[in-house]
């Protein structure tokens, strides 16, 4: 709520009086939730399938989320009120392909799905850090994807000061993730 207040001087024949004014009650919100994926500093950016940043399946990585206002700057106050994902394979986009596993914060993971099925589910991220409103940034440095391939990360606040204005994020594309390292056996001679 805004409130207002001018003091007007006396101008014979009218005393001096004040004006009061007082807003309606609004929220306000962040404009966005940013996405990013880093590892060593560089963006796990994983917009096509020839991706120059790469990254090994099942290797850490910095997975932050910042609640931006409409000029792109953090705004300290925000706490998430119910936080969802969405985690798409986008590669290999075959039905043939086998679904990975995101761990995004502590003990917290979720599942890959073709587009087409993926969709929104709950989740909890890391504390936003800072004081006791937090800081407007969630950072989970032990993120990783246990698959290889490409996949695509949204997320959106479905119920921030109520349902029917949901914060919504900016889908990432993040990968190529490719095998750590390949086991090699011999098998005897029948």
């Amino acid at each position: 709520t805004l409130r207002a207040q001018k003091s007007v001087a006396a101008n014979d024949p009218d005393p001096a009086f004040t004006l009061n004014g007082t807003s309606n009650t609004f929220w306000v919100r962040p404009a966005e939730l940013q996405l990013s994926a880093k590892s060593s500093g560089s963006d796990l950016d994983g917009n096509s399938a020839n991706a120059l940043t790469t990254q090994k399946a099942g290797e850490s990585f910095d997975f932050v989320v910042r609640a931006l206002n409409a000029t792109g700057v953090v705004t300290p106050n925000y706490r998430p009120a119910q936080l969802q994902l969405q985690l798409t394979r986008t590669g290999p986009a075959t039905v043939t392909g086998s679904e990975g596993v995101l761990t995004y914060a502590s003990s917290t993971s979720l599942t890959t799905a073709l587009a087409g099925s993926a969709a929104f589910q709950n989740a909890t991220l890391e504390s936003f850090v800072g004081g006791p409103l937090g800081n407007g940034v969630s950072q989970f440095t032990g993120a990783n994807y246990s698959e290889v391939g490409l996949i695509n990360l949204d997320i959106q606040d479905i119920n921030y000061g109520g349902p029917l204005d949901p914060i919504l994020g900016n889908a990432l594309d993040i990968g190529r993730f490719y095998p750590d390292h390949f086991d090699v056996s011999l098998m005897p001679a029948s």
